[in-house]
């Protein structure tokens, strides 16, 4: 009987100390005394093109004019209580996993990507298979790492041609996105003055 309650006790220890999210294999640890209350949840939401492409975009020019970095992978990391997010109110370790297709690249880091666009690193340390890094603030983190250089044999400086035409093709994204939003409303305009008039 002592034997379990001591298992039962350090697990509920460890509840409050550690969360996890499967899908994305990302762990949140309470540090310096932080803990979670039973009823916290982590909840690390990819953002990629085809989900988010405006927000992913956007945060890999500012990443790219920071340091020159590539972003590799995009994540809105959150805490919630009863399905309102919140703020760990204290430091946290978090572990995120490096996808298999990027465990190889030079200059991996972790960077924080604030609401108004400003890019911070977080100076993740590589442990194995992911990044390890600490904050006390929530929000969006990006993985990044050096773009894959290669050299151009005696007519120039090494240049990555797939970021250019990763950049190009993002830009045209947004622009497509921009034409698509504005004939809807001008499609909606239009059709209000129609109702109006009749």
């Amino acid at each position: 009987k002592d034997l379990i309650q001591k298992l039962s006790d350090t697990t509920e220890v460890l509840k409050k100390l550690l969360l996890h999210d499967d899908v994305t294999d990302t762990t949140v640890t309470g540090i310096e005394g932080t803990t979670f209350t039973s009823d916290v949840n982590l909840v690390v939401t990819p953002i990629s093109k085809d989900t988010d492409a405006e927000s992913f975009v956007a945060a890999s020019n500012s990443i790219f004019a920071l340091n020159g970095k590539e972003l590799l992978a995009l994540y809105d990391v959150s805490l919630f209580r009863d399905g309102v997010k919140i703020q760990p109110g204290g430091k946290i370790q978090i572990k995120i996993r490096i996808p298999d297709e990027f465990i190889n690249r030079t200059g991996l880091d972790i960077v924080h990507i604030a609401d108004n666009g400003v890019v911070t690193s977080m100076n993740a340390t590589v442990d194995g298979e992911y990044l390890v890094f600490v904050t006390d603030h929530l929000s969006d983190y990006a993985i990044v790492a050096n773009p894959i250089v290669q050299a151009i044999p005696k007519t120039g400086s090494p240049f990555d041609f797939g970021v250019l035409v990763n950049r190009i093709r993002d830009f045209a994204m947004i622009e497509n996105s921009m034409a698509m939003e504005k004939a809807s409303t001008s499609y909606i305009v239009g059709a209000s003055a129609k109702n109006n008039s009749d």
